[in-house]
């Protein structure tokens, strides 16, 4: 007799959520105790000391030595010259001045060159902006 209804009748097993959630804790924790158990990988083959990764970089470094330049420097270069060109007699740091003009001239660029974008900029349902990403501290100096 069943001790919960009073009946005679035998009670079929019911999965249920707690059920769930007990068999699937009790395998994990099973899991976890067998994950310590096991010994740590092997040290890869193709790991090296400092040192010598730092002769295989400079290694590396002199195979370019006396070759002609990537095949895209020369485009880059002459993206750049026209800032460069404009900021020459300004006084400060000729770099930063440059790198500023540069991000002033692509936006003005995009503003004006770009026919898919240059409806949107005038509806006002589309804002061109510009900035500099500062490596060291990870933040952008906004410029135009």
């Amino acid at each position: 007799m069943c001790e919960q209804c009073g009946r005679h009748v035998p009670h079929v097993f019911v999965p249920s959520r707690r059920g769930l959630l007990l068999g699937a804790s009790a395998m994990l924790i099973g899991g976890v105790a067998r994950a310590k158990e096991a010994s740590k990988p092997p040290k890869p083959q193709n790991a090296v000391s400092p040192e010598a990764a730092l002769e295989r970089l400079e290694e590396g470094n002199e195979r370019y030595r006396g070759r002609h330049a990537p095949p895209r420097l020369p485009s880059l270069v002459a993206g750049i010259a026209p800032a460069v060109k404009a900021v020459s007699g300004e006084a400060g740091d000729v770099l930063a001045n440059a790198i500023k003009q540069n991000v002033v001239d692509t936006v003005a660029k995009l503003k004006s060159t770009a026919p898919s974008l240059s409806a949107p900029v005038e509806q006002g349902k589309l804002k061109i902006v510009g900035g500099i990403y500062r490596l060291r501290t990870g933040k952008v100096d906004m410029v135009a």
